[in-house]
């Protein structure tokens, strides 16, 4: 049982030879780990993440666990080992080794890869694509399913990243981007672009300085846009459903920081953005002994962002309007980023101005909840500040 703003953790060290097995090395239940069902009787948030003992959280993947209401049918890689970021370097790409895992919601289910045999899969089952994907490859299957989009640089050391893809039948023409860059050098992160349609698109990027660009993008292929420092974006091809993710990654700069900033964010549809976002996983670093890790947070339009960093609605110093009780608020206009950590003061931080202090706060976010009142959407994601 619990209560509103309660956070539950569910952690172990797995050994690999021993999954599977219902007591793994004589302990009383099995791991707390893929395949697992979680049922509430309420709305939960769910984040699952993880990291090699040997290289320790340097080198760690997380993401969001989607409700099965989300899982699809249809997905479609917007990156892939055969388009190389920067073009003709494939050593250095992110995208390096791009692979796949397929988690089933259904008995029964029967999974098409691009160049893959079909695969079966029942309820719970998981199924990894070990690298070989590219651009465009296409997941197909008769019932529900969810896939992570699961990427390296193969000789960067610890350079990974992992997304949750979005099913094709819900992209869309208009995406918010929640990160952005902390200087134009090495801090840098990028929005890459997929178009699946059999003409070229043009995306208008609507910036939160008040400026503007466009992006080509191929016929079945893919175009990256840089982010300026601390400057937000909207991304639009009207009529034209795409797919984007973000990615911090230099590996064209002479000081590639990529390994050490290496996450990155499918970015949401506009379609399915919220007025709220409930953190699943926020702590500033694995030990919480710094906030080297914050949530960033961009609205859609200028707003006031209330910010409840326990998630309980009974608690806080202030009363919203609703109510409710919460911690502080800030005003932030259309777009623009702001990074927010628990370090004890009231702070929507500038990106470039961010660090890594804890002051007199517990440096984790982990259950906080981030809201408007007026309806206007957020997006938002939790992840290391470029240069900490």
């Amino acid at each position: 049982t619990m209560g509103e703003g309660e956070v539950a953790v569910l952690e172990n060290v797995v050994v690999l030879a021993n999954i599977g097995d219902i007591t793994p090395g004589g302990s009383s239940q099995p791991y707390y780990d893929g395949r697992d069902k979680i049922v509430s009787t309420s709305p939960t948030v769910v984040t699952m993440g993880g990291w090699p003992n040997s290289t320790g959280s340097v080198h760690a993947g997380a993401s969001a666990v989607p409700e099965v209401s989300r899982y699809g049918y249809s997905f479609e890689s917007p990156v892939g080992e055969d388009t190389p970021f920067p073009s003709g370097t494939p050593t250095a790409s992110p995208w390096e080794y791009t692979g796949l895992i397929i988690a089933a919601s259904e008995d029964a289910t029967t999974v098409t890869v691009t160049g893959e045999a079909p695969i079966s899969l029942d309820e719970g089952e998981v199924h990894l694509v070990d690298g070989g994907i590219d651009v465009g490859d296409a997941i197909d299957a008769n019932k529900p399913i969810a896939v992570y989009l699961s990427t390296g640089d193969v000789d960067a050391q610890w350079e990974g990243r992992l997304y949750e893809l979005t099913p094709t039948e819900r992209w869309s023409d208009t995406y918010f981007s929640p990160v952005t860059s902390t200087n134009g050098t090495n801090e840098i992160t990028r929005a890459f672009l997929y178009n699946p349609a059999n003409v070229a698109i043009t995306v208008n990027v609507a910036r939160s300085n008040g400026t503007s660009t466009t992006v080509n993008v191929p016929a079945g292929g893919q175009a990256n846009y840089l982010f300026p420092q601390d400057v937000g974006a909207r991304f639009q091809s009207p009529g034209n459903p795409f797919y984007a993710l973000q990615a911090i990654t230099t590996p064209e700069s002479g000081n590639d920081a990529s390994a050490s900033y290496n996450w990155g964010i499918p970015l949401i549809p506009q379609t399915y953005l919220t007025p709220m976002v409930v953190v699943g996983y926020g702590a500033g670093a694995s030990d919480l002994s710094a906030s080297y890790n914050g949530v960033w947070v961009a609205p859609q339009a200028n707003t006031t962002v209330y910010v409840d960093r326990d998630g309980d609605t009974s608690t806080g110093a202030l009363t919203d309007a609703n109510g409710n009780k919460y911690d502080f608020s800030c005003a932030i206009n259309a777009r623009v980023p702001r990074i927010i950590k628990d370090d004890g003061t009231a702070n929507c931080y500038l990106p470039s101005a961010y660090t890594a202090a804890k002051g007199t706060g517990d440096a984790d976010m982990t259950g906080a909840r981030i809201y408007t009142l007026d309806g206007t959407v957020l997006a938002a994601a939790w992840g290391q500040v470029p240069g900490l």
